[in-house]
């Protein structure tokens, strides 16, 4: 057998491809598709953050906000490659109906302790990226 033909055809399409242009593409295609499977979880319903439930004394369950702001930093990290504090803000007064000035605070700490978790890195004064 000779494989002759097949090896050149694999020569050229390397020239033709760099490993480079490949695997932008590739990232290209992985961030298209993720943008797509959440459009069809949010028409599912899946994928939706709600408002917090509160509890009597008028704070929501422990650990609750933590992951309601690990989840809008998600979403909106998976939007874009960068994304601003101001952005996860906006998302969660969208979702609670409004925020405190309380709630801010804890917002920049969550997004802090998950710098540390290695879940988000700091590019920038309130400027994130997802990792």
């Amino acid at each position: 057998m000779d494989f002759s033909l097949e090896i050149e055809n694999l020569k050229a399409y390397r020239e033709r491809y760099p490993l480079d242009m490949l695997i932008q593409r590739r990232d290209a295609f992985v961030k298209v598709a993720d943008g797509l499977k959440r459009i069809i979880l949010n028409l599912r319903g899946e994928n939706c953050i709600s408002k917090l439930e509160l509890t009597e004394n008028g704070r929501p369950h422990r650990g609750d906000r933590t992951k309601q702001i690990r989840e809008i930093c998600q979403k909106v990290g998976s939007d874009s490659e960068k994304f601003r504090t101001r952005k996860v803000l906006n998302e969660l007064r969208e979702i609670e109906g409004g925020i405190t000035t309380g709630v801010r605070s804890y917002t920049y700490t969550v997004m802090r302790k998950l710098e540390k978790e290695d879940i988000l890195e700091s590019v920038g004064r309130g400027t994130w990226k997802l990792l």
